[in-house]
Parts: C-alpha cells; structure tokens; sequence
C-alpha cells in the first residue's frame, strides 16, 4: 500500500495532465481512492483485484518497451499474466549432481 501511496502521490504532483494511470475495483469497475479504497464497496481490494489502465497524462511515446505498449492498448487486472498467448517457457532441468546449476 505504501509503494501505491507514493505512486499516488506522484500521480498528482508532478502529471500536470493528471493520472498517467487509473486503478480501478475489478469487481465493480469503480476508481479507487489514493488510498486505495473502493467508494462504493467500502473496500481496500488486493492488489489482484485492481484493473490498471491509462488516464488522461498518459503519453505512449515515453516508453516503447514491450510490457508499456501491452498496457497502453487495453486495461488490464494486476497479477495476471500480460502475455497470455504466449507459450509457456520449457522450466530449466537441474542437474543431477544436485549443484543447482541448470542445463
């Protein structure tokens, strides 16, 4: 909660275009307060139960990264995978001899 805080704060003072992004309550679409709670579900939802989306200082030519442009097209529920269509990555096989080198 703190790390949201600050964010928060940030969000406020230095955005002169306001919010670069919005948090809202994934079960009822409602933006959270700075503080993270829900108005209408008197409820501070975990991070899991928070939909992130661009706001209105959101600028799309500050990063080209592939995770920002993912989150600049649509909103999207914290702790789920961005990438779902991707293929599951192989796990790395560790080796017998115990030294948690992988192979």
């Amino acid at each position: 909660m703190t790390v949201y805080a600050l964010a928060q704060w940030g969000e406020r003072w230095l955005t002169p275009d306001g919010a670069r992004r919005l948090f809202s309550h994934a079960s009822c679409g409602t933006d959270v307060t700075p503080v993270s709670l829900c108005p209408t579900c008197d409820t501070v939802p975990p991070p899991a139960g928070l939909v992130i989306r661009q706001g209105p200082g959101a600028d799309p030519t500050l990063r080209d990264d592939r995770v920002s442009e993912a989150l600049w097209r649509k909103p999207h529920r914290l702790l789920t995978d961005l990438f779902p269509e991707q293929p599951d990555q192989p796990e790395a096989a560790v080796r017998a001899d115990g030294a948690g080198r992988t192979s």
